[in-house]
């Protein structure tokens, strides 16, 4: 279910509602490139174990340390979105006046246009 958060811009100053919100689009686009790097190099990790299968002769080391190496950049925009998203919480934290609502939305609830 999605969620939103909210604090009283009215409570804290201007420039510290300029770095909630750039915090805010950091976190938002490091989502969205560790979504994009876990799809492309887990293709990637995967081909490099089914082919280390199939190709005899490999060492260990040769068989598992491509797959490896292909995890680590969606391993490291993981720890870069933690990163982004405890400063974000700790920047809310500080306003003092923070609420954050689930919204439920019920299907079939919109008119088809058509």
């Amino acid at each position: 279910m999605p969620s939103f958060t909210s604090f009283s811009a009215a409570d804290v100053g201007r420039q510290e509602v300029t770095r909630i919100l750039s915090d805010y689009v950091a976190l938002d686009r490091a989502r969205f490139w560790r979504r994009l790097l876990v799809v492309r190099f887990g293709l990637l990790a995967m081909s490099a174990a089914l082919i280390a299968h199939v190709v005899p002769g490999l060492s260990a080391y040769g068989r598992w340390m491509p797959a490896l190496l292909s995890l680590t950049p969606p391993a490291w925009a993981w720890i870069a979105e933690i990163r982004l998203a405890r400063r974000l919480a700790r920047r809310l934290n500080a306003c003092g006046s923070v609420g954050t609502y689930t919204v439920v939305m019920e299907t079939g609830t919109f008119a088809d246009p058509g």
